[in-house]
């Protein structure tokens, strides 16, 4: 048999899949070095020893499953992090778009909603505020290029005025959240005095002495707060403009300088679940606007009435308006919580649905607790209406009247 034969013999053990003109010729000098090497090991060795299957996958173009480190890494490559925001769209003041237009924010957003609906559109405008130099709306989702110029368009039709081309007119950006550590509480080291604490706008003049900070726009005066459990050492939340996919921050995050005479890091701040409190009935997880009954409630009793009211219109003091004939009586009783039936009003810090603001999970236990107990009162409530029907009425006895 001849070295042609074997050659073929071996080749036809080997998978069809993994044989290339680069690789068989890779294999022949492999196996001219070392003689007592096979066709089918030569090709292996050829292909860094992998397993054929694994090969023939790769081969199919079968995505492989990627690593943790892999994902991270593609993450951080597209600027996604837990201290962006993109949820959001702004547009720079020009002769169309003037501050005044937005003095009714409430209107534009409504206007605007309504066509959203009537395209059938999934973005919406949630809220908008106005800013130094743009208006800036927040949005229920991260829009894309499309949904960005259906925005544009929806706003000329708010306004009833066509919105200029051009990225000065229309300019979307996002909102990168950082937190600044490193710094000194107090500004003097030998007195500690109010008027020592470090104050967001020293944090802004420090930073924008700074080459790399001075294109860098905060959104508002950064937030200053003691560590906990610190007395001399402070961290600094800022929120800052940024682009659209977190570049301008991109560059800034995860390094150290050298701040007011002190080594500062800067981080991505991670955004916590904010669970919102209803202004109008005062329960939590919905907004304002998305609350179900059209009258206020009073965030002392919990009853249907304004706060500014209470006193007038409570009917815990019901018995002394008429005992008094008088319209209005100093309410002297306790403060009753709607939500944990304390002794404070529905939006103080005491409650412990506030204190847990930030813990959505909490929020989801309480609540289905509230609900079990809820149904529970009902049943009971049932059993003792059915239990009354049921009596003869030899049993039942006349309640006689108190006046």
């Amino acid at each position: 048999m001849t070295d042609t034969e074997d050659l073929k013999g071996n080749i036809s053990q080997t998978s069809s899949t993994l044989l290339t003109p680069e690789t068989v010729q890779l294999a022949q000098q492999i196996m001219s070095f070392q003689p007592g090497l096979t066709f089918k090991e030569a090709m292996d060795l050829t292909t860094g020893g992998r397993p054929e299957q694994s090969a023939n996958h790769q081969q199919r173009g079968k995505p492989q499953p990627k690593g943790r480190q892999a994902v991270m890494s593609e993450r951080a490559k597209a600027a996604i992090s837990s201290g962006l925001n993109q949820k959001s769209a702004q547009f720079a003041y020009s002769e169309v778009i003037r501050r005044e237009e937005f003095e009714d924010m409430g209107k534009i957003i409504n206007e605007m909603n309504k066509h959203f609906i009537y395209a059938r559109s999934q973005i919406h405008v949630q809220t908008g505020r106005l800013l130094k130099n743009v208006v800036h709306f927040n949005l229920n989702r991260v829009p894309n290029q499309p949904e960005f110029d259906r925005i544009k368009e929806v706003l000329s039709k708010a306004l009833q005025k066509d919105v200029p081309e051009g990225e000065n007119a229309f300019a979307p950006q996002s909102i990168a959240h950082l937190i600044l550590k490193g710094f000194n509480y107090f500004t003097n080291k030998f007195n500690r005095r109010p008027e020592d604490i470090l104050t967001g706008e020293q944090v802004l003049q420090m930073m924008y002495d700074l080459d790399q900070w001075k294109d860098i726009e905060a959104v508002k005066k950064p937030s200053v707060v003691r560590y906990k459990g610190s007395n001399d050492m402070a961290v600094v939340f800022m929120d800052v403009w940024d682009s659209k996919n977190g570049i301008c921050t991109k560059n800034l995050v995860n390094k150290v300088y050298h701040m007011g005479g002190k080594l500062i890091k800067v981080e991505y701040a991670k955004q916590r679940e904010f669970v919102p409190q209803c202004q109008k009935c005062w329960r939590w997880d919905h907004g304002t606007s998305r609350c179900r009954i059209n009258h206020q409630r009073c965030m002392r009793c919990g009853q249907g009435h304004m706060t500014i009211n209470h006193d007038e219109f409570s009917t815990c003091c019901g018995a002394i308006h008429k005992e008094k004939q008088v319209k209005f009586v100093k309410c002297e009783h306790k403060l009753k919580c709607l939500n944990c039936k304390g002794e404070h009003t529905a939006d103080s810090f005491k409650c412990v649905y506030k204190k847990n603001q930030n813990d959505r999970a909490w929020h989801d236990r309480r609540a289905n607790a509230d609900r079990e107990e809820e149904l529970a009162k009902r049943e009971r409530r049932n059993a003792v209406m059915q239990q009354a029907l049921a009596m003869p009425e030899s049993e039942i006895e006349e309640i006689q009247d108190s006046q």
